[in-house]
């Protein structure tokens, strides 16, 4: 049976946002819950991964600059977490964190809602520092990269959670 959990926000310029939004070089964090705005999170053994891209129109260099990509410490309701992008392959067919968590539950679109959305992956592609991977639009494992610059409205971030202890060190990674 598939856990999902609902809370967080997501905020642009510290003012709470719709999920989906286009993203147009505001401060990102994702923050505590405000009702009709909440984040719908997918548990898969522990790691609770965004059901879809909270945000559109915003590239891995920029997701880099907001310190998404490897994981920076957020908190939601009083729980910390490290906020990150999933780790989706630096090659095609490797095994990777996304495609762990579509074994461990569905490629469903009517779970996932990767249909007509890439989301950005942690890793850049195997040899091309400067290229990132992808990862959804028209199939749950479908595998592409492109620069870290490209932006496009079908382009987004799907964050995972990872909970951290209440004695974490690491206000601010």
């Amino acid at each position: 049976m598939v856990k999902k959990r609902i809370m967080g926000s997501l905020y642009f310029d510290d003012h709470p946002t719709t999920v989906g939004s286009r993203y147009d070089g505001q401060e990102l964090t994702i923050g505590n819950t405000v009702p009709g705005k909440e984040i719908t999170w997918v548990d898969v053994n522990g790691l609770l991964i965004a059901d879809r891209c909270v945000c559109l129109r915003i590239n891995a260099e920029q997701l880099d600059g907001l310190r998404f990509t490897a994981g920076k410490t957020i908190s939601i309701d009083g729980q910390r977490y490290l906020c990150r992008l999933l780790k989706v392959g630096a090659e095609r067919d490797v095994p990777n964190e996304w495609d762990a968590a579509l074994d461990a539950t569905s490629e469903d679109d009517k779970l996932w809602h990767w249909k007509d959305a890439f989301f950005w992956g942690q890793e850049p592609v195997k040899g091309w520092a400067a290229i990132r991977t992808l990862r959804g639009d028209n199939s749950a494992r479908r595998w592409r990269y492109f620069s870290a610059s490209y932006r496009n409205v079908l382009v987004g971030f799907r964050p995972a959670l990872e909970p951290l202890r209440p004695d974490t060190l690491n206000p601010d990674k």
